[in-house]
C-alpha cells in the first residue's frame, strides 16, 4: 500500500506540475520510471524525482530522452553535493537558445568548468545570466561564454567586473565596423605576442583597453603564467572530460547502489502496488 501511494504521489506531482494528460502524461510517467530504474545516484525518493522531472518539463518543454538525461543529472548533482538551481540553469539555456538535444551536454560542460574553477554551478550560471545579453549580442554561445567566465575566474580576475569592461570594448569594436569576436581574439593574440617579446608595458596598456584598468595587469600576468589560452578556454582552465552521470557512477557507494536496487524492486512491484 505504501509503495503504491509513493508512486501515486509522484504521478500526482507530475500531473499537477505539468498539466499533462492522456498520452503525454503517460510518457512523463514512463520517463520517471526510466530515471528511477536506470540511473544511479538519483535517490530513492520517487516524489523528488517526479518533482524534478515536472519542473524541467514545464520550464523547457522537453520530453523523452533529453528530459530523462536532465532529470538524472539534476538528481545526481544533489547526491554529489553540487546542487544546481533548475530555474537558473533552464533560464540560461533559454536565454542562449540552447537546443533541446544539446542541453544534457551543456550541463556537463558547466559541471566541468565548476570542477576546474572551484566555483559552484549556481555562481557560474548566475554570472552568465547577468553578462549573457551582452555576450550573446556579440555572437557568444553558452559554451563559449561559460568557458570565458571560467578562464577569467581561474586567472584570478573578477569575472563579473572584467566581463563588464570587456563588453564595452566589444561595443567599441562593433562601432568601428569590426567583427567583435574576431577583434577580441586578435587583440588577445596581440597581448600574448607582446608578452612573449618582453614588451609587458605595451601588453598591459592593450589589455587595459579591453579588461579595464584593474583587469588588464591581471590578465597579462595570467597569460604570462600560461593560465589563459585565447583559442581554447576550456583547455586553458584544465577542464576535464567528466560527465555528471559518469562521475555519479564512478563514485557511487553502497548506499547509492542500494537505492538503485530498491528503485528497481519498486518498479517491478509497481503494477501490484498501484492496483
Amino acid at each position: 500500500y505504501d509503495l503504491g501511494a509513493s508512486f501515486d504521489d509522484a504521478y500526482d506531482t507530475i500531473r499537477i506540475g505539468t498539466g499533462a494528460s492522456g498520452e503525454a502524461f503517460e510518457g512523463l510517467q514512463d520517463s520517471m520510471r526510466k530515471v528511477a530504474g536506470e540511473s544511479i545516484g538519483v535517490g530513492s525518493d520517487l516524489g523528488e524525482i517526479g518533482s524534478t522531472l515536472a519542473d524541467l518539463n514545464t520550464r523547457l518543454g522537453v520530453t523523452g530522452e533529453p528530459l530523462e538525461q536532465l532529470t538524472s543529472q539534476f538528481q545526481q548533482l544533489k547526491g554529489m553535493g553540487m546542487e544546481a538551481d533548475i530555474n537558473a540553469v533552464t533560464g540560461a539555456f533559454t536565454q542562449f537558445g540552447v537546443q533541446v538535444d544539446d542541453m544534457p551536454g551543456m550541463m556537463d560542460t558547466i559541471f566541468q568548468i565548476s570542477q576546474a574553477t572551484g566555483r559552484s554551478m549556481n555562481d557560474l550560471v548566475g554570472n552568465l545570466t547577468k553578462s549573457g545579453p551582452a555576450l550573446q549580442e556579440f555572437g557568444f554561445g553558452l559554451e563559449e561564454s561559460a568557458g570565458l567566465l571560467g578562464a577569467l575566474d581561474k586567472a584570478g580576475l573578477d569575472s563579473e567586473k572584467t566581463l563588464g569592461s570587456m563588453t564595452k570594448a566589444l561595443g567599441e569594436f562593433a562601432k568601428d565596423g569590426k567583427d567583435p569576436q574576431e577583434a577580441l581574439w586578435g587583440t588577445i593574440q596581440q597581448i600574448d605576442d607582446l608578452t612573449r617579446a618582453g614588451r609587458d608595458v605595451e601588453a598591459i596598456d592593450l589589455a587595459n583597453s579591453i579588461f579595464g584598468a584593474k583587469g588588464g595587469a591581471g590578465f597579462v600576468a595570467a597569460v604570462q603564467a600560461g593560465k589563459f589560452e585565447y583559442d581554447d578556454f576550456l583547455q586553458s582552465i584544465g577542464a576535464s572530460s567528466d560527465t555528471i552521470s559518469g562521475v555519479a557512477e564512478e563514485t557511487a557507494d553502497f548506499a547509492e547502489k542500494w537505492d538503485q536496487f530498491k528503485n528497481r524492486a519498486s518498479l517491478a512491484l509497481e503494477p501490484i502496488a498501484t492496483q
